[in-house]
């Protein structure tokens, strides 16, 4: 099978940090198995036990007994014969050959064997029993049957539970290591091999969402609402006070769409803009209720107003009533844009960036003369990833730091979407200070 294999009760079997595959001889019910194998350990969820297909014990099997004694005839042997290389190769053909004994007794074994005992556990009662899998005595089969039992959401609630319930935050070594702890937690297997890699997902998509935070040091200490990267096991995770997580500013989103179209937009436009905008903001609804709100406000402090005549502003909105922003006092011209706009974002992190650019222009809009600044200051873990560039090898950089800055001209982008995918591919996201000037034209 490959890799270390235990058979229980014949060999005794390690309380050890990583996924353990054990062999039964004989089928046990959910009460042997807890108390002959789970109870005592450190690590109880580590077990991934295969027993037999049938109630006989293997060992009370005499074709199974009779190929066993051969096999440990021959090693014996083997031993005897040493210096005679010849008869040496014929026990070894007798043992390993294409029809030897420890491909019969493998064969043997797959026709007795088997069925992974998946744990169910009752949150209600507290209650862990071992249902019946079907599985071929192969050990990737057997790990990807464990890996189908999962799904990523499992893993996000286990995650949440490893560390809300922990008095101080845990780091992530301390998460991986939670999953072989408690019963009712996922087995971690990725791609048919005992691995971390579905927690570290999970904890990843959790920041991301800002459900969680990791807490790293150095000037950025915490990331939170965005992809931490590759996670490192010293790191901190923790559920992030409210002035951590990201904020979608409504009231000045609500400005900034209104103000790009002077000539007028509705409602409904408003709103499905707003929406988008939000969009990368973990948590956070924008309903069309929230949106009216701060629409009424501007409008009754006149810093917007409405094409329609008598149009009622209580309550929602219509559709398609268009707003537009207030019109100059008597005697000033507004000031109406004629073919392209020049339009500048920032300087301001990427993220703010990006939500500028889906309030403030359209999918249809097209774009040219595309100019992007930026501006970033590198130190600590983020520093380290550009250590051969600045000739620092494998030395600390300790209090050291970078300075980034470069413009690119004549971006090849003409839409919103070219543009936000460039800036997603920015590094350093929430470190850096970007600039975006452009031309912007409507097409109707």
């Amino acid at each position: 099978m490959g890799g270390a294999v235990y058979v229980y009760p014949s060999e005794q079997v390690p309380d050890q940090r990583e996924l353990t595959l054990v062999l039964t001889t004989a089928r046990m019910e959910s009460e042997q198995i807890l108390e002959q194998l789970y109870y005592g350990r450190a690590y109880p969820n580590g077990l991934v036990i295969v027993d037999p297909q049938d109630m006989a014990s293997v060992v009370d099997d005499p074709d199974l007994l009779w190929i066993a004694r051969r096999i440990k005839a021959a090693e014996d042997l083997r031993y005897d014969l040493v210096g005679d290389r010849e008869a040496q190769q014929r026990v070894a053909d007798f043992l390993d050959g294409v029809s030897g004994q420890r491909r019969g007794l493998e064969d043997r074994l797959r026709d007795r064997y088997g069925a992974w005992r998946a744990p169910i556990y009752d949150p209600e009662r507290g209650d862990l029993t071992f249902t019946r899998v079907q599985v071929t005595l192969d050990r990737t089969a057997i790990y990807r049957a464990v890996e189908q039992r999962y799904d990523a959401a499992q893993f996000r609630r286990n995650v949440m539970q490893a560390v809300e319930s922990r008095a101080t935050p845990p780091t992530v070594d301390d998460v991986r290591a939670e999953f072989l702890r408690q019963r009712s937690f996922a087995k971690p297997v990725w791609q048919g091999r005992p691995s971390d890699e579905p927690i570290d997902q999970a904890i990843r998509s959790l920041v991301t969402q800002a459900r969680l935070e990791v807490i790293r040091g150095g000037d950025e200490r915490y990331v939170c609402g965005r992809d931490p990267g590759l996670l490192q096991r010293h790191w901190t995770v923790a559920v992030p006070p409210e002035p951590h997580k990201p904020r979608f500013q409504l009231e000045e989103a609500v400005r900034m769409v209104v103000r790009d179209r002077p000539q007028g937009t509705t409602v409904r436009e408003v709103r499905q803009h707003l929406q988008q905008a939000a969009a990368q903001f973990p948590d956070e609804v924008v309903d069309a209720g929230r949106v009216d709100a701060h629409l009424t406000d501007l409008l009754s402090r006149r810093e917007l107003e409405t094409v329609q005549t008598g149009a009622a502003l209580q309550g929602p909105l219509p559709d398609d009533l268009v707003v537009r922003p207030s019109r100059p006092t008597a005697g000033e011209q507004p000031q109406v844009p004629k073919g392209p706009e020049s339009i500048r974002f920032g300087p301001a992190i990427a993220p703010q960036i990006r939500t500028d650019v889906v309030s403030r222009i359209d999918k249809t809009d097209r774009l040219s003369q595309v100019t992007v600044s930026y501006r970033a200051t590198l130190r600590g873990d983020d520093l380290k990833a550009y250590a051969d560039l600045v000739g620092l090898g494998e030395r600390d950089p300790g209090d050291a730091d970078l300075s980034i800055s470069w413009t690119l001209r004549d971006v090849p982008v003409t839409d919103r979407d070219g543009l936000l995918e460039l800036l997603n591919r920015l590094p350093h996201p929430h470190i850096c200070e970007v600039t975006v000037h452009l031309q912007r034209e409507e097409v109707a």
